[in-house]
This record gives structure tokens, C-alpha cells and sequence, in this order.
């Protein structure tokens, strides 16, 4: 077993506990948050207490915003050796759009995504999920530093189902298609200057290979 391959094991049994007790420390604040929202309540009226209130409120709105984070990684991380199944290709966009905001917005790159809800395909959704991620990474890092960019992530079920990725800026990708990525679902990978495509297999379709 490779040290990489040994971490990633690791990872994956600790990560559910560590995600376990960040989401109670966070459920503590909310419920500290929510006492002193109740105490102000029944001092509403007063231009003291409507400000406070404010504030409280753009905490929780946080608060259930870094609980959705880690609920995303947690299962992003424990679910590495989920077996094949139908795969939600709008959950997929979604929490691997989420998983890379803080590097997109790091690197000045606006993330676009769209699919059509209950987008299906076939094939192991934590891996092809670890695979979007990797592609959407690879992307952002392939702009130049300090330079705004936009990217588009698109997947859509059918016939054909695909995850595909859009940009102006959007360069030659180092190379895909390795054949752990056919556990993925993944049928081939097409890519040309300003977009790249995941073709997938469509769902109920046996697996490949």
C-alpha cells in the first residue's frame, strides 16, 4: 500500500468522527445562540435589542452554513468505498461545487452550476464525486493567479449522461481517463480549449469492464 493510499484510509476512518464532533460544537452555538435570541425576544421594541437581534441572526445563518460544509466533507470523505449504484448527478455538481468555493474564491474564479434535478447515472457516487472535484481543481488552478475567471459545471442524465465544465480560460487538462476512473461510471472524457466532458454511463447500465 502506498503512504498516499495509507493516509486516504486513515482519513476515511477518522473523518466521520471528527465531522461527528464538529457538527456538536456547532449544534451547542446554535442552541447557546437560540437562549439569547429568546432573552432579547422579550425585549424587542428597543433599538438595543433589534440590533443584537441582527446580529444573532447573521450568526445562525453561519453557523448552519459551516454545518452544511462539514456534513458535505464528512460524507465526501467517508463514503470513499461506496459501492455502484444510481448516482444524482445534481448532487454531485452541487457538493463538488461547494467542496472547492473557498479555492475558486481564493484563486478569483466564479463557479456556475446547474443540473436538472434527479439527473441519473450509474457508476460509484463518492468516487465520481472525488473525480469532479479534482477536475473542478485542476481548472481553477489552471488560471492565472490574481486573474478573474468564471467556470460553468453542468451535469445531465438521459441517454447520454455527462458532467461537463465550460470556461473562456479553460485550457488542455494534464490528462484523464485512468482506469481506476471507470469505477467512477465514467464511459470516456472529451476535452478540448474552454470545455471538458465526463461521459457517463446512464442508469441501470451494467458496469464497465
Amino acid at each position: 500500500m502506498t503512504d498516499a493510499a495509507r493516509r486516504l484510509r486513515i482519513l476515511a476512518r477518522l473523518a466521520p468522527g471528527v465531522v461527528h464532533d464538529a457538527k456538536n460544537s456547532l449544534n451547542v452555538m446554535s442552541l447557546h445562540m437560540q437562549a439569547l435570541s429568546d432573552r432579547l425576544a422579550r425585549q424587542l421594541g428597543t433599538e438595543e435589542a433589534a440590533e443584537l437581534q441582527r446580529h444573532l441572526d447573521a450568526m445562525r445563518d453561519h453557523l448552519h452554513r459551516a454545518d452544511s460544509l462539514v456534513a458535505r466533507f464528512g460524507a465526501h470523505v467517508g463514503e470513499l468505498y461506496s459501492g455502484d449504484g444510481d448516482v444524482d448527478l445534481s448532487a454531485v455538481v452541487s457538493d463538488a461545487a461547494a467542496l472547492c468555493a473557498h479555492e475558486a474564491r481564493k484563486r478569483r474564479v466564479a463557479l456556475e452550476i446547474a443540473a436538472p434535478a434527479k439527473s441519473m447515472a450509474r457508476g460509484n457516487r463518492s468516487v465520481l464525486e472525488a473525480l469532479v472535484v479534482e477536475m473542478l481543481l485542476e481548472a481553477i488552478d489552471a488560471f492565472p493567479a490574481g486573474e478573474p475567471g468564471a467556470l460553468a459545471l453542468r451535469g445531465s442524465g438521459g441517454a447520454v449522461p455527462a458532467i461537463e465544465l465550460e470556461g473562456p480560460g479553460l485550457g488542455l487538462p494534464r490528462g484523464r481517463c485512468r482506469r481506476e476512473d471507470l469505477a467512477a461510471g465514467l464511459v470516456g472524457f472529451d476535452a478540448e480549449a474552454g470545455h471538458w466532458r465526463l461521459r457517463l454511463r446512464p442508469r441501470g447500465a451494467a458496469r464497465n469492464g
